[in-house]
């Protein structure tokens, strides 16, 4: 899961009217201007129509790493202007015709709007800064630096958001540190299936469709690799290869 600082000021108007943010990896980010009474259910509502809703698994929001009940208010937890939310929503495929309206407006309360103010989203380029600081601290000092509790990391921290002008705390580049194995795994071992080859000049991995949809049955979490090029595999190979060995 893809995220940030969760409590940088944005404006403070006084009136009840306030910007929060929402990232998520699969269905995007967004930018909702709200007043304080609208409930957690209102901004899933907002952001996600009904055919994800309604599937399983359900989404869940998160303020802070606290997962959010859907019937309380955006002030039940202290969410404030600048504030950012996580959603946890998988690319769930399924729909049917009639499941892809959107819910009925909000109701008795301000109705949502989603704005274009500009956001401060998770880009490749972060991914490139956080893992050359990886790389850099792995063979300057060795592998504590996995360890995350230890000066090494929180300096990794301190000089990602330098370099990026973002205010990620350190549970947040963590999580991603989380992604990053999970995707080494994946993608490594689809390097080493004898039907799969690697492309070094796209950073993809090359199969026939029936070569593709015979390991997808058995592995499903690879589907998502099967047009997605992941441009910092030399990088994730330097910080979890060794260990793996």
């Amino acid at each position: 899961m893809d995220s940030a600082e969760s409590s940088s000021p944005v404006r403070s108007n006084g009136d009840g009217e306030m910007n929060i943010f929402v990232q998520s990896e699969y269905h995007g980010n967004f930018v909702l201007e709200v007043e304080n009474s609208n409930t957690i259910e209102d901004v899933f509502i907002t952001v996600l129509p009904i055919w994800r809703l309604k599937a399983i698994p359900e989404p869940k929001l998160y303020f802070n790493g606290q997962r959010l009940e859907r019937e309380k208010s955006l002030a039940d937890y202290g969410i404030d202007d600048g504030s950012i939310l996580h959603l946890e929503c998988t690319d769930w495929t399924f729909r049917v015709a009639n499941m892809r309206e959107w819910p009925n407006k909000i109701l008795g309360r301000k109705e949502i709007i989603i704005t274009d103010r500009p956001l401060a989203i998770w880009e490749r380029e972060h991914d490139k800064v956080l893992l050359g600081l990886l790389v850099e601290k792995i063979r300057s000092g060795g592998r504590k630096i996995l360890d995350f509790e230890n000066d090494s990391w929180r300096d990794v921290v301190t000089k990602f958001n330098e370099a990026t002008g973002l205010k990620y705390e350190d549970k947040y580049l963590h999580e991603r540190f989380s992604f990053y194995k999970y995707e080494y795994r994946i993608v490594n071992n689809m390097r080493h299936h004898p039907e799969f080859s690697w492309d070094h000049q796209r950073q993809v991995i090359i199969a026939t469709d029936a070569e593709w949809n015979e390991y997808i049955k058995e592995n499903p979490t690879a589907k998502r690799y099967r047009r997605r090029a992941v441009p910092y595999f030399d990088l994730l190979e330097i910080v979890f290869a060794e260990k793996e060995e």
